[in-house]
Formats: structure tokens, sequence, C-alpha cells
């Protein structure tokens, strides 16, 4: 969820409500409305918190890929290999890098019996070296990031020789 803010307001509405309505109706609250609005207020922020709390702890833990042509490293050692790139672009084909990093993001239950895996926060440093990288091509990476890891970093690393730059995308 994006929002908890929203989670935490709308929760306890109907209840608020109907307190409101019965303090106007009949001049009276009754008691076990007042401790079920009570709960689930205290419901409603302890899940935000819970939400808020885990994806802190997943951005803590944050998992390092390193992206070169056609190629993929994950900073567990993990590594993947597709025909994502040509001779004179880093990313040519968005469908083939659409499918590494899925198998990035589903690594760590490749041999498992789980149904189902949590994402996780992920830092993609892009390595071009000299072949060209537009800004489509990083946009078209970060909306492929955001279906499949919680809060994605991207950053392009530039290097030519021991000289290092590094621009956020």
């Amino acid at each position: 969820m994006k929002s908890p803010v929203l989670f935490m307001t709308l929760m306890p509405s109907p209840p608020i409500f109907w307190c409101a309505w019965s303090l106007a109706a009949t001049g009276g609250i009754d008691r076990t409305l007042v401790l079920i609005t009570l709960g689930l207020i205290a419901f409603g922020w302890g899940g935000a918190w819970y939400l808020v709390r885990s994806t802190q702890k997943l951005v803590d833990r944050r998992v390092y890929v390193d992206v070169r042509p056609n190629h993929v490293t994950v900073s567990d050692g993990h590594q993947f290999d597709g025909k994502f790139s040509t001779s004179a672009c880093l990313i040519a084909d968005l469908e083939a890098l659409g499918g590494v990093l899925k198998d990035v993001a589903d690594r760590a239950f490749a041999g498992t019996n789980k149904l189902f895996s949590m994402k996780e926060s992920v830092h993609i440093r892009v390595w071009p070296g000299s072949l060209r990288l537009s800004f489509a091509e990083v946009e078209a990476l970060r909306e492929l990031a955001d279906a499949l890891f919680i809060e994605p970093e991207i950053e392009i690393v530039r290097s030519a020789g021991d000289d290092r730059t590094a621009m956020q995308a």
C-alpha cells in the first residue's frame, strides 16, 4: 500500500459516522459502539505502522544489481545472462531485460516450494560503458523495476579509466 495514511483514515470512518448519527438521533452513544470505533482506530494506526516499518526494513536491506551489456549481477553472487543489448545500444530488447529482471526478483524462491515471494528493495547500477543509453530507456527500466521491486533506485555509472562519475536517475 503506497499511502498508509489513507488506510488509517478510512478504516474507522463508518463507525465514527455511526456514532455521530447515533448521537444526533438518540442523544446518546452506545458503549459498545464507542469501543468498536476505538478498536478500529487502534487497528488502523497499528496496521499503518506495520506497513511503514516493514517497508523501511526492506529499504534498509537493499539489494544491489549491476546491469552490464547482456549480463546482470546481483550483490549476493547470482549472475544472469540475457540478449537485451546490441553492439550500439545497452537496452535494445526491453522484453528480454524484463525477463532477466523477473529472474532476479524470483531468484530467492527458485528452488523452494513457496507459493509467493516477497518483493525486495533494489538499487540498480547501470554500466553502459561505451554503449548508448537514452533517457527513454532509463525510464523504461524504471517502469520495469517499479513493477518488480519496492522503491527501486537507478544509478547510471559512467567509468572512464579510473575516473568514475555517477548520475542518479
